[in-house]
């Protein structure tokens, strides 16, 4: 049997998790400058930017109790169930006119998340649990 250490899915899910924390951390630090990085620039009032800074710090910390636990069958499924938020946070720049780059971070981040999915589920076939 592979140790889950030996696979794909567990080091996405430490990027996904570091992602999100730093992501976190810099959209409550720095609201204006990461709306930009996000691709929807903050008006006067970036409350907006600091409220999806704590979704990320959420969802990063979730994830990182959740592999420190060895809970792959949960992180499977967190994978898949976070997939809408890339795609509407693509959907939301591309309203917003962002550039190509942007849009591009946001779709690769889904395909992260499926791929996450994809490996974690296949480990646990081969180790026999669903």
């Amino acid at each position: 049997m592979t140790p889950i250490t030996r696979t794909v899915g567990f080091y996405l899910v430490i990027l996904i998790a570091l992602a999100q924390l730093s992501n976190g951390l810099r959209g409550l630090l720095d609201p204006l400058n990461f709306s930009e990085y996000f691709g929807v620039p903050a008006s006067a009032d970036p409350a907006w930017v600091q409220i999806y800074g704590l979704r990320s710090l959420l969802l990063g910390t979730l994830a990182a109790v959740l592999l420190w636990r060895r809970e792959i069958s949960a992180l499977r499924w967190f994978s898949l169930l976070a997939l809408p938020l890339p795609l509407g946070d693509l959907w939301l720049s591309h309203q917003a006119g962002a550039g190509t780059v942007i849009l591009l971070r946001h779709a690769v981040v889904a395909l992260i998340l499926v791929m996450t999915f994809t490996s974690l589920q296949r480990w646990l076939r081969r180790v026999g649990t669903n």
